[in-house]
């Protein structure tokens, strides 16, 4: 099966369940159309299965799919089999979002500075648009001993309240663009990750967790019962509702926590099924599935419509006259 794939970060490309995704694919060779991130117009009009896969929130309309007008727009435009999101009503067109390529932990072997860090890209944009979780996240972030880091070009805008000024935060180390190469090391060097979401919200589980975990850190995060009792199942980690959402709390007890058992235990998990599930070509295979799912589902219409139609020329009784 030759997909097409619109996608706004560049040209890709990827076999992955029997199928061959590419943004080279002219429209006219594809079998099927799939929009990474956002919609595309060739949604509505395209003659095979095509579907938007985004791994964004769902429930969070200040970060989420809801936060762009053109988006809510598609939400209204497209067949409930054409989205494909984390937490689908219908199982068979449910994709997590992607966590890792491969899932080889940090080859760093240093010291490690008995403190937290977090590798944050943004701050969240202006206060009115930063809902409960972002704020959660940023006090983490932005609480004193804790190592920041992220983009500077973001982070020198960020304001704590309406009326302060703007400024880096105190804890702010340095810049980090490549945040799929880079990341995983950095975090490395500190004993502490702090890994929570943007949101908190049923099956939403990003790449943050496994990044800290192939750093070989301690992660807080903060885990929705649907993703503890799921993907989580047999991790460590310290929970901030474990303590009162507390920053200073969860962080002496993230800091008190014995990093090399949890890391051992970690590494363990890192290799279940759970996880790999949530692996770049995991992920490229289950949308080719639920393409699948929607080609067949509409045969099976079409061939329904066609005896349906051909029992009722024979059961129409013949006019005499």
């Amino acid at each position: 099966m030759n997909v097409r794939v619109i996608r706004p970060f560049g040209p890709f490309e990827i076999d992955a369940g029997g199928a061959r995704f590419s943004t080279a694919i002219e429209a006219s060779d594809a079998d099927a159309l799939l929009c990474e991130w956002a919609p595309h117009p060739d949604l509505l009009t395209f003659g095979g299965p095509s579907a938007w896969f985004t791994a964004e929130p769902r429930t969070n309309a200040r970060i989420g799919v809801l936060a762009h007008a053109d988006q809510r727009g598609f939400l209204t435009l497209l067949r409930p089999e054409q989205l494909l999101h984390h937490a689908h009503d219908d199982p068979r067109f449910r994709v997590p979002h992607m966590t890792h390529a491969t899932p080889e932990p940090s080859r760093y072997s240093g010291a490690r500075e008995p403190v937290a860090a977090t590798v944050v890209s943004n701050y969240g944009g202006p206060i009115r648009n930063r809902g409960p979780d972002v704020r959660l996240r940023n006090a983490f972030a932005t609480a004193p001993g804790v190592a920041l880091f992220g983009r500077r070009t973001k982070w020198k805008h960020y304001r704590a309240r309406g009326l302060s000024w703007p400024h880096l935060p105190r804890g702010f180390r340095g810049a980090v663009e490549d945040f799929t190469r880079e990341k995983v090391d950095l975090l490395a060097r500190f004993h502490t990750a702090i890994c929570l979401e943007n949101t908190y919200e049923p099956l939403y589980f990003s790449e943050k967790f496994v990044d800290g975990v192939r750093a070989g850190c301690v992660p807080v995060y903060r885990a929705h019962p649907t993703v503890r009792d799921g993907v989580l199942a047999g991790a460590r980690w310290i929970d901030p509702q474990d303590h009162g959402l507390d920053v200073r709390r969860t962080l002496d007890a993230a800091l008190s926590t014995d990093r090399e058992a949890v890391a051992e235990r970690n590494l363990a998990w890192l290799e279940s099924e759970a996880v790999r599930r949530t692996s770049e070509r995991a992920v490229w295979s289950r949308i080719a599935e639920a393409l699948r799912h929607q080609g067949s589902g509409r045969q099976e219409s079409l061939r329904d419509g066609l005896r349906h139609r051909g029992s009722s020329r024979v059961e129409t009784p013949v006019d005499p006259r």
